[in-house]
């Protein structure tokens, strides 16, 4: 018997708890544009916030207060808003509740004519591109001035401005991570003093994904030799100039994949050790991606490798030491005048090679503005640093002839 009133208790608090849940209502289904629409609602314990969306767009957000439980709140549906399903959320205390109308266009709501002269219909743009939108409205032929003029398109409206009679225009940059493929673009107006009529037009367009810029940094040298590390930096920019965050980047040298790392600066590195195997013309290539699907990729100058024979002397290079000891230890003045000579020809060019380095960097800098300041000066101090311990050798070798 205990047992069963028990259980009785329960269905009376489920149900006693089911009579009080907060409820909304909307006191019809449809609307139509220059209506009111009214959101009421019971069972409030708190605040209620009312949240009006179409799609992704917020069309209202407020916070009413309540009467002993009860809610109401008016809102005017403008020949600005867009039409098609509204949903309507009340939330209160920790519970919700919902509900949804259908907005249509009266007649009003198509007394201007609403031309839209971009984008043209079917047009594709890419994403971060700018996009111009134009309309041209006009009143029995007349252009109209001082509408309200807004553009539905992804998830939030923008107010077009009046650049001349009749004319209204905006130009809006596609997010990185829009939606891609067709998208509409919904265009209303309101005659800015009375607000009694309006006009709409739509156009549908294209969205493509981004083609990410993939930049090489480095290598700067087109030759290297077996034993020598490559040093390989790309940096990734969307075609409007904005940095790439997030990226996967993947770099291969030879068709082999080699480990990325993201430096301080942006940029992407990777080091590769150069191998017998590489002898001959090696291929650097790499490929980006983001999180929102847009990629990119670019493939380096082939890089010479020195060949069979400058691999034997670095493979060998220890044997090769033991005789230029025995050798350098058993000849004549002549013998160490030629390898002086023999050094500072190889310094000189060494000095050239560097030289030529330090303008390539200024022209990546200045006036392709592939680097940034920091990437630059610290480059350039290595350059100069190079260059002085170079001038010091010579001084020193000359000093000795």
């Amino acid at each position: 018997m205990r047992r069963l009133a028990f259980a009785n208790f329960l269905v009376l608090l489920l149900l006693a708890s089911a009579c009080f849940a907060l409820e909304i209502s909307t006191g019809k289904n449809a609307y139509t544009k220059g209506e009111t629409l009214i959101v009421s609602g019971t069972n409030a314990t708190e605040p209620v916030s009312i949240v009006i969306t179409n799609d992704c767009r917020l069309l209202f957000s407020e916070t009413v207060a309540t009467n002993g439980g009860n809610f109401s709140k008016n809102f005017t549906i403008t020949f600005l808003e867009p039409k098609g399903g509204w949903l309507i959320n009340a939330s209160s205390g920790g519970e919700s509740a919902g509900a949804s109308v259908t907005v249509t266009s009266p007649r009003e709501a198509s007394y201007y004519l609403v031309k839209l002269t971009s984008p043209p219909e079917g047009v594709a743009f890419e994403r971060t591109e700018k996009m111009p939108i134009s309309a041209y409205i006009t009143d029995s032929g007349k252009p109209l001035k001082d509408a309200k003029v807004k553009a539905w398109v992804g998830c939030a409206p923008v107010l077009l401005a009046e650049t001349g009679p009749g004319v209204y225009e905006y130009e809006y940059q596609l997010p990185v991570d829009g939606k891609a493929g067709d998208t509409q673009l919904y265009v209303t107006a309101e005659e800015g003093k009375t607000a009694k009529f309006g006009g709409e037009n739509g156009v549908v367009f294209k969205v493509e994904k981004a083609a990410i810029n993939v930049v090489f940094l480095s290598p700067t040298a087109d030759a290297y030799n077996v034993g020598e590390n490559i040093p390989i930096e790309v940096a990734l920019n969307y075609p409007n100039g904005e940095a790439v965050e997030g990226a996967n980047v993947s770099i291969k040298v030879g068709g082999a994949q080699v480990p990325v790392g993201l430096q301080a600066s942006g940029a992407y590195r990777a080091d590769y050790l150069v191998g017998a195997k590489d002898q001959g013309t090696l291929i650097i290539s790499a490929e980006a991606d983001d999180p929102y699907g847009n990629s990119g990729s670019a493939s380096h100058d082939p890089i010479s490798v020195g060949g069979w024979f400058e691999w034997f002397i670095w493979a060998n290079m220890h044997y090769i030491i033991i005789g230029a000891v025995i050798i350098i230890a058993s000849a004549a003045y002549v013998s160490i005048r030629a390898r002086n000579q023999i050094n500072e020809d190889a310094l000189e060019r060494k000095k050239i090679e560097i030289t030529e380095m330090e303008k390539q960097l200024q022209t990546d800098y200045i006036k392709k503005g592939l680097l940034d300041r920091g990437t630059y000066e610290r480059r350039m101090t290595e350059y100069e640093a190079q260059l002085t311990e170079i001038e010091n050798r010579l001084k020193r070798g000359r000093r000795k002839k």
